[in-house]
Parts: C-alpha cells; sequence; structure tokens
C-alpha cells in the first residue's frame, strides 16, 4: 500500500512539473508574439548587408508585379523596399533606369506596376 501512495505522488508532480512548463512555454509565446523574434541576429555594423543579401532578384521594375500588393521604394542600388508596414527589404532589381531610382511604386492586386508621385 505504501508504494502505491508513493507512485501516486510521482506522478502527481511530474504532472505538475509538465503543466508549470506548459504554461511557461506559452505565455512566452505570448509575450513574444509581436517582438518578431525569429532567432537571427545580425551584427549592427553590416546589418543591411546581411539583410538584402538573400532577396529575390528581378531583371527590371515592370517585373516586380509577382509581389506583394502595396507600397514600394525604389532605392538608387537597385533594393526594393516594401514600405506599408515600415521599411522591409523585399527584393531586388539587376537594371534601372536613372528615372527608377529613389521612386516610390505600387503594385496592385492584378501585379501592375505604378509610379507614386510626391
Amino acid at each position: 500500500m505504501g508504494s502505491l501512495v508513493q507512485s501516486r505522488r510521482g506522478s502527481f508532480g511530474a504532472a505538475i512539473s509538465a503543466a508549470a512548463l506548459f504554461v511557461f512555454i506559452f505565455l512566452v509565446a505570448f509575450m513574444t508574439e509581436d517582438k518578431s523574434i525569429t532567432g537571427f541576429a545580425v551584427d549592427g555594423q553590416n546589418s543591411g548587408s546581411v539583410i538584402t543579401q538573400h532577396l529575390m532578384e528581378f531583371d527590371d521594375v515592370s517585373s516586380l508585379g509577382s509581389l506583394n500588393p502595396g507600397n514600394y521604394f525604389i532605392t538608387g542600388d537597385g533594393v526594393v523596399y516594401w514600405t506599408d508596414n515600415g521599411p522591409v527589404p523585399a527584393a531586388r532589381v539587376k537594371s534601372l533606369h536613372e528615372s527608377q531610382k529613389n521612386r516610390k511604386i505600387y503594385i496592385d492586386v492584378h501585379g501592375n506596376v505604378g509610379y507614386l508621385t510626391e
């Protein structure tokens, strides 16, 4: 009888520990949901070059229609930033005309690319 009571106490303690671990993991996930924690860290000095190294590349601006609809900005070196939720690097354009550099563009739901006036 004593061993039965002892084994129940051990399994109850394990169940409480498992429940506490689950609650801890749930709380950490809930608190960091809006923080966009991805586990990817970069050196602050070269963070721009690291982010833009792994972007989709397009031959020209007219090819950008495959991106999600929204507002974008094309820098002078061809990096395309999505600007609807802050500047987020989205793509890189290989060939730019001078008139396309440092321009705001809009991509609609049909993939049409249009230039925005300031």
